[in-house]
């Protein structure tokens, strides 16, 4: 019975960790003002990931959150709403394909707007219908932008401002990803090999 349980055990570390190398995190700023001077914005306001994967929004200047957008059509069927705390970093995660609007709820209204688009943009025309107010309204044409002239097909993972496209020695180099990897890979190895340790020895009894 010990045995079986081990070796259920050695399944779950196996997908769990193969789950981890697959699934990424990116990172979207809450700033007051971005490097362009426009006040009150999501740097990079459209980010481009895969489902499972994170995004961890960086609460840079107080005052900020970031929640998910509540109007007809500014999300795929199926999302429930999420809200982040005032002046607080938050991670959440993307399990559902398409293209998930994003606002900060105090200042929507001056323009504080964005999109995270999770794998495909299957839900565009509904999302391009989205109704907004104020400066909210006016930044959203470069948010559409944005998301048809970086993702055509749906799959491509980037990430783009609103203004400008992401600068490129801002994106984590091969080098780097590659580290990062092996270490991932390296605490699967340890993991396994401390599982097989503890079935021989019971093996042995």
């Amino acid at each position: 019975m010990k045995i079986m349980k081990l070796m259920s055990l050695s399944v779950f570390c196996l997908i769990f960790f193969s789950a981890n190398l697959m699934s990424k995190t990116v990172e979207v700023k809450m700033l007051n003002k971005d490097s362009n001077g426009q006040p009150h914005v999501f740097e990079p306001a459209v980010v481009f990931i895969e489902k499972g994967d994170s995004v961890k929004f960086i609460s840079v200047d107080k005052g900020h959150n970031v929640a998910s957008m509540d109007k007809k059509g500014s999300a795929p069927a199926g999302v429930k709403k999420w809200k982040s705390k005032i002046s607080k970093d938050h991670i959440q995660k993307f399990d559902i394909e398409g293209i998930h609007g994003i606002k900060c709820k105090p200042h929507m209204v001056m323009g504080m707007v964005g999109a995270v688009v999770v794998g495909n943009t299957h839900n565009i025309e509904a999302f391009s219908k989205v109704k907004l107010i104020g400066k909210a309204k006016k930044r959203f044409p470069k948010i559409l932008a944005t998301i048809k002239s970086n993702a055509p097909k749906g799959k491509a993972r980037k990430t783009a401002s609103v203004e400008t496209s992401a600068a490129a020695g801002d994106a984590p180099s091969v080098e780097a990803s590659l580290a990062q990897l092996k270490n991932d890979v390296d605490g699967l190895k340890a993991a396994v090999k401390d599982i097989q340790s503890k079935l021989e020895k019971l093996e042995a009894k």
